[in-house]
């Protein structure tokens, strides 16, 4: 049986709660147990998700640095250095972190369809 309940009252929410059914950006995600259960685990998740978006930002800086030091190297000679290829493709990788679908999954490095900017979390 399911019942839904609306209230300010944590106390109340822990007694009467076994599980949780949370609606966010239009989908419904399930937490067994109580609030306080719910709480700390949404708060788990969003670290998670802070510390993963700054290891992206991290890696991000890192291979631009990379990219700006060897690009122009393959512009100014006539053959193509081996530096600023990889240049050119490290440029693509920075494109690809942290690249989200139309449907909110993330893909691998390779996926090349739909495609939008990962966001920081909040």
């Amino acid at each position: 049986r399911t019942l839904v309940v609306v209230s300010h009252d944590r106390t109340f929410l822990n007694e009467v709660c076994t599980d949780i059914i949370h609606f966010h950006q239009n989908k419904l995600e399930y937490y067994a147990g109580d609030y306080n259960t719910f709480e700390a685990v949404r708060e788990e998740q969003k670290q998670r998700q802070q510390r993963q978006f700054q290891v992206q930002e991290t890696k991000k800086k890192e291979l631009q640095k990379y990219v700006d030091k060897h690009l122009h190297k393959g512009s100014s000679l006539s053959r193509d250095d081996a530096g600023a290829r990889q240049a050119k493709a490290k440029a693509k990788q920075i494109e690809r972190i942290g690249v989200l679908g139309t449907d909110g999954k993330r893909y691998k490095l390779s996926y090349d369809g739909p495609q939008q900017a990962a966001e920081a979390i909040e």
